[in-house]
């Protein structure tokens, strides 16, 4: 009778014992998707380097050949997810016909941009779209004049590690300028139509690297 009362006595142990064994796998697969939607969620910051070409396209200049114009693209993230601040610089490798006095110079266009972006994600491969203002100045030999624009872009990322993305990029901006030493301005009316003075299209394409 001891030994029959003994055995009753450790069964509500057992139970226990096989109750807590069977929770843990659970609580363990209960938390895996939290973790997956933790590491998922986009950070507020982010800076970006962009290396590419840029095509021009536009009475003033014409269309040089796209790889004698470079580019260079600076972006950050500054905490907010639905805002990019980017700094831009495409010039020309080879001196190019200025149409105020017919001489040969190096040009080149430095921006400021401010884009409304916007993400989609799916695993560990982002689509960011991005799409605001430019202004900043044209430089040639006979100085520096105003620019001003807007600017459209996309880039597709793929993530190295959770801190570190690389993928294409596309941008397409318009440029409206005003050379040094031109008398052209912003805008003319011709013809009983509003035209503008010197403006370009800009279209780069090129590898981008993100650190979050």
């Amino acid at each position: 009778m001891p030994a029959l009362r003994a055995a009753f006595l450790l069964i509500p142990s057992q139970l226990v014992l096989l109750g807590s064994s069977q929770l843990a796998p659970a609580q363990e697969t209960a938390q895996k998707p939290l973790v997956a939607e933790t590491a998922a969620k986009p950070t507020p910051y982010e800076l970006c380097f962009n290396v590419g070409f840029s095509h021009w396209y536009g009475n003033t200049f014409g269309a040089p050949i796209g790889a004698s114009t470079p580019a260079f693209v600076v972006g950050v993230r500054p905490g907010l997810n639905w805002l990019q601040l980017r700094l831009h610089y495409t010039a020309s490798i080879y001196k190019l016909d200025l149409p105020t006095n017919g001489e040969k110079s190096t040009v080149g266009f430095a921006n400021l941009d401010a884009l409304l972006s916007r993400e989609l994600r799916v695993a560990g491969e982002r689509m960011i779209l991005l799409g605001g203002l430019s202004g900043g100045f044209v430089h040639t030999s006979q100085g520096i004049g105003p620019a001003f624009g807007s600017v459209l872009a996309a880039h597709y990322m793929i993530d190295l590690s959770p801190r570190v993305a690389l993928g294409p990029f596309f941008d397409f901006r318009w440029q409206l300028y005003r050379l040094p030493k031109s008398d052209e301005p912003f805008y003319r009316r011709e013809n009983g139509r509003l035209r503008s003075g010197h403006s370009d299209a800009q279209s780069q394409i090129g590898v981008a690297l993100s650190f979050r």
